[in-house]
């Protein structure tokens, strides 16, 4: 599976104080998942694939490139 998130301009408020216009953005995330017979399960998540630089919130930096694999094993 491939998601393409995207995030338009917006306003982000800031206590006594004018808001700030954060950039739009838009990432690209990869999940692909592998099922052993009916107990096992591999997956792996790669999100923000090119690395892209953005901001949720003004101030606070997110996520870059990121890499989650797992295992579930059902009894």
């Amino acid at each position: 599976q491939t998601a393409l998130p995207a995030v338009g301009r917006r306003l982000e408020p800031r206590f006594m104080d004018t808001p700030m216009e954060l950039e739009r953005y838009a990432t690209a995330d990869v999940h692909a998942s592998y099922r052993f017979g009916e107990r096992i399960h591999l997956f792996t998540d790669i999100g923000n694939v090119f690395d892209k630089t953005y901001f949720d919130v003004a101030g606070f930096n997110t996520r870059r490139r990121y890499m989650m694999a797992g295992m579930r094993i059902g009894f």
